[in-house]
């Protein structure tokens, strides 16, 4: 079913202003942190009273069982085919007629690609309004002054997700930032981990798109410690590749084999039962190099999964080290084996990380993060 949408008009003295049209903008429809982000959004605002919302997916990388999960939130949903690094014209008039057809107050952009579309949106229609979720760190190094002033004069509002990407906007001046952390459905994950007594191989789980900065190569050294000094592990690396032929991928599984873990790790691509692969986990493991926020981190903390992370970004702010999770240096894979070893050996600790875990997860609920927008899309409009 698709919800229906009226085009705004004026509201009559005395009668609350209508909620505002809002088109959610997206490169691509691929299995990732921006993608599954939009995706709970979009349900959980099914329960927003008065919402009006509509989707555009500018690229033809569409994951087909993502595809399904976003047409059930029963929001209009568009297609544009483009393919990725097309800059034809023909596009941006494709997105303006969706904004004419709909009468669109504010475009939402979800990561960097759209961003520059709703930009263009904005600049061809001035009453246009502009959100954009800063998700990564790294962009004040990129943007100059003039990339800078743009930003500014054609982005609204800026939604930081974590406190890492709110000092990141704030170094780039960025207008109208606002934080709201991301979400997740916290029932999907409720009693979905087993916790287990100390005893067995210990099984580890990463969660995330197959790239440098999620550092799986750390991961996979430190598994390689881990069973040197005696400790039977299992580890499961979940992700995305960009492609099948992807060279981080097969750095990876080179990597592997070096160290003779290749028995021990086990790489898994494009799952989307998060769920299942945390039911199997007795630890939850982010060690990366760059981190906005930590999607997975929240998802098994929800799952009551002990978690372990690198001290960078987001993570830093989202564990209280000891309390709800375990933190260690950024690329060190002595450090990380460390503290497996040191959760491996220690049920009880486990326990007190999880339910530490459970308890902060209840801060990260999906719909807090609905109602957030929701006012944010409200104020800004107008």
């Amino acid at each position: 079913m698709t919800l229906g949408l009226e085009v705004a008009t004026p509201a009559k003295a005395g009668r609350p202003r209508p909620a505002p049209v809002v088109m959610h903008l997206i490169s691509s429809l691929r299995i990732g942190g921006a993608e599954r982000m939009l995706i709970s959004l979009l349900s959980a605002a099914r329960a927003t009273p008065g919402a009006r919302y509509v989707v555009c997916i500018m690229n033809d990388e569409i994951d087909g069982r993502m595809l399904a999960e976003l047409e059930a939130c029963g929001w209009p949903c568009h297609r544009l085919g483009r393919r990725e690094g097309h800059g034809h014209p023909g596009y941006l008039v494709q997105l303006a007629g969706l904004v004419r057809r709909y009468g669109v107050d504010v475009v939402h952009a979800h990561n960097e690609g759209s961003r520059k579309w709703a930009m263009l949106l904005r600049l061809a229609r001035p009453g246009l309004q502009v959100v954009y979720t800063l998700h990564c760190q790294g962009l004040a190094q990129q943007y100059g002054a003039v990339a800078r002033w743009l930003y500014r004069a054609a982005v609204g509002a800026t939604v930081a997700i974590s406190p890492a990407t709110a000092e990141e906007g704030a170094q780039i001046g960025a207008p109208r930032l606002t934080q709201i952390p991301n979400g997740v459905d916290l029932s999907r994950f409720r009693g979905v981990g087993r916790p287990r007594e100390a005893s067995g191989p210990l099984r580890i789980l990463q969660v995330g798109r197959f790239a440098r900065d999620k550092g799986q190569d750390i991961l996979i050294r430190a598994v390689a410690l881990c069973r040197a000094a005696g400790l039977e592990t299992t580890c499961v690396i979940a992700g995305v590749a960009v492609r099948p032929d992807d060279p981080w991928l097969e750095h990876l599984h080179g990597l592997m084999r070096e160290l003779g873990v290749e028995a021990a790790v086990r790489i898994v691509q494009d799952r989307l039962d998060v769920e299942a692969l945390l039911a199997e986990a007795d630890v939850s493991v982010l060690p990366s190099r760059a981190e906005g926020f930590g999607l997975a981190l929240v998802e098994a903390m929800a799952a009551g999964v002990p978690v372990v992370a690198a001290r960078v970004g987001g993570p830093a702010k989202l564990i209280d080290d000891g309390v709800n999770g375990l933190l260690v240096p950024s690329d060190d894979p002595a450090a990380l084996a460390a503290a497996l070893m040191r959760l491996a050996g220690d049920g009880s600790l486990r326990r007190s990380l999880a339910a530490g875990g459970l308890a902060a997860a209840e801060c990260y609920d999906i719909a807090r993060a609905a109602s957030a927008h929701a006012l944010l899309y409200a104020d800004l409009a107008g």
